[in-house]
Parts: structure tokens; C-alpha cells; sequence
């Protein structure tokens, strides 16, 4: 059995808020997502028992039949990878700290939230494969 990447995307939505991505045509949609999910796939790659390279990209699916951990870890690297961006933003970066950027709604302000929200996600992705590792350690040890 395969994985759809519909799956994976499905899930990757439900971990973000983009407004922009209801006004995007579904093929431009489809397009930025395979890209982010070539990107998310190499953080999981290594540690997954699945083999996360073999997939069809035409098809879109993977050959193997990812587990729901499996699924969910990808998708929260994949908003670990959409959030890039808006971190490495030129605009924000160029920003600079004024007695005015202490004010509530400064640039600076925001560009630390969203740098904070970058690395929750990476947290996030990177504790479920330390538990994904972890339980897949165990389970060949027969611990489980």
C-alpha cells in the first residue's frame, strides 16, 4: 500500500495558519507543498523506518505506507520549512531597533514571535522523531 501525499498535506494544514493559501490556485498549492515536502523530508529521512526517498512524484505517493507518527512528523517538518521564510524575511531583518520598535506592534517584536514560532515547530518535529526513534529502539530490543 502507498501514502498519498494528500495525506501528509492534510496534516501539514492543520499545523499552520495561511490566509494566502486559500487564494492560491490548487495546482500553485500542490507545487509549493511538494516543495516544502522535499525539504521536510531529508530532517526525517534517516531515522524513519519507511523509505521516505522512494516515492512518486507524479502520482504523488509514497511507496510505503507511512504510519500516522510517521505522517504527523513529516507534516510538523513541513511547517518547520514553511516557517523558514517568514524568519529570513529581508524586510524584518533590515529592521532596526529604535526606542519606537519597543512599542507593541514593532517589527522587532514580531520578528522575535515569529523566529519563537520557527523554533517551536523545529521543537515539535524534533521531539516526536526522538520518540518515533526511541519506541522503534525499543520495539526491535523487545522491550515493548
Amino acid at each position: 500500500m502507498s501514502t498519498p501525499y494528500s495525506e501528509i498535506f492534510d496534516r501539514f494544514e492543520r499545523q499552520i495558519t495561511d490566509y494566502d493559501l486559500f487564494t492560491m490556485l490548487d495546482v500553485d498549492k500542490q507545487s509549493n507543498y511538494k516543495k516544502i515536502l522535499s525539504n521536510a523530508v531529508v530532517h526525517f529521512d534517516y531515522a524513519c523506518d519507511s523509505d521516505l526517498s522512494d516515492k512518486d512524484d507524479t502520482a504523488e505517493t509514497f511507496t510505503d505506507d507511512l504510519t500516522d507518527t510517521e505522517q504527523l512528523t513529516v507534516a510538523l517538518y513541513m511547517a518547520y520549512e514553511w516557517s523558514l521564510p517568514y524568519v529570513q524575511n529581508q524586510d524584518l531583518l533590515q529592521q532596526y531597533i529604535t526606542v519606537s520598535s519597543l512599542s507593541i506592534g514593532s517589527q522587532s517584536l514580531q520578528l522575535a514571535q515569529v523566529q519563537k514560532l520557527n523554533k517551536l515547530s523545529k521543537d515539535r518535529a524534533d521531539g516526536l522523531k526522538t520518540k518515533y526513534s526511541f519506541r522503534k529502539k525499543y520495539n526491535r530490543l523487545g522491550w515493548l
